[in-house]
């Protein structure tokens, strides 16, 4: 029993720790500041027929792939907000509330003038409640896993710019990019 215990706990914490990581990879080099609320996955019904998508993909991939993109229309989706532990190297905001910047510019002070830069301009952009931000804030889908645990798609909206849905792919251990399921602009 204590054995069926502990197995159950380090898959557990081994699930969580990839799931963080995958948030990592999926958000790197995208604007720091991220809404509380997820955004809801997004898919056009007719990508799954199409037929060119799946030209050259094995027969395992292509499955997974169907099987993520049903779950969008089927699943139960977790809606609530993020949290700071999900989302470390992020700034989780909620509408009408501001950033307050010397708070994240002290949590920031190890990095970079140019990065700290960038979060100056992506902060203060957002407190003066300007119109057409292009890029962030960030709305992030909570990721949808595959049956299997080696495929996810995120849905990752920048700002008033537009978005995309990702697919990622478990390989040696690792979260890489797999493919991008779907583009769009405002």
């Amino acid at each position: 029993m204590k054995n069926i215990l502990i197995i159950i706990i380090i898959s557990f914490f081994a699930t969580e720790v990839s799931a963080q990581n995958l948030l990592e990879i999926a958000l790197e080099e995208k604007s720091l500041i991220v809404y509380a609320k997820p955004a809801k996955p997004k898919l056009s019904h007719f990508a799954l027929y199409e037929k060119e998508f799946f030209i050259g993909k094995n027969k395992s991939d292509s499955l997974n792939v169907r099987e993520l993109i049903s779950k969008i229309d089927s699943l139960e989706i977790d809606y609530s907000h993020w949290t700071k532990d999900e989302l470390k190297t992020k700034i989780i905001v909620s509408k009408g509330k501001k950033i307050n910047l010397k708070s994240e510019m002290l949590r920031v002070s190890e990095k970079s003038k140019i990065e700290q830069k960038k979060l100056k301009k992506e902060i203060k952009g957002y407190n003066n409640n300007k119109t057409g931000w292009r890029s962030y804030p960030l709305s992030v889908s909570r990721p949808l896993i595959s049956n299997d645990g080696k495929m996810v798609l995120i849905t990752i909206i920048r700002g008033n710019s537009g978005g995309s849905t990702e697919l990622y792919k478990m390989e040696s251990g690792k979260w890489k990019h797999f493919e991008s399921l779907q583009r769009w602009a405002y």
